[in-house]
């Protein structure tokens, strides 16, 4: 008999990332930007061309087309997936703020950087009251 051990991550990353731009329209262009790469993944995985949980080797070539014409040349197809979780993303003047429980947030990281934002990564469970993030601070 063979008894299987394994780690799992169930729970809540509570993850926060705050991009800080030049200015306000910078910001809200990385959001335009992030939208249009997430509504492309979406069709690629609707219509087969991007597997959920698999180890996507290709992009496709409608999401190829947009990353060229986005000019963004630093991701991989691994990283598609991420465009699918559950997060946040809200532009509070000049900074772009993502909130997820996800860990993996390596596409959004390099889009940011990318972009010309400093980035500043943390974890709300640790960190309270920098009005950014979910409020844990439980009150």
């Amino acid at each position: 008999m063979k008894i299987w051990q394994g780690y799992g991550s169930e729970h809540s990353m509570n993850l926060v990332m705050v991009g800080s731009f030049e200015t306000e329209a910078d910001a809200d262009n990385v959001q335009q930007l992030i939208r249009r790469i997430t509504s492309q993944v979406d069709i690629a995985v609707d219509e087969g061309v991007l597997g959920v949980g698999e180890n996507n080797r290709e992009f496709g070539e409608s999401l190829r087309t947009l990353l060229r014409e986005l000019d963004l040349f630093i991701l991989n197809s691994h990283e598609m997936e991420q465009f699918r979780y559950d997060v946040s993303i809200e532009v509070k003047g000049r900074r772009l703020v993502l909130t997820t429980d996800e860990i993996d947030v390596s596409a959004f990281l390099k889009i940011l950087v990318d972009q010309g934002a400093k980035v500043e990564v943390y974890s709300a469970h640790h960190h309270h009251g920098t009005d950014l993030g979910p409020d844990t601070s439980g009150s």
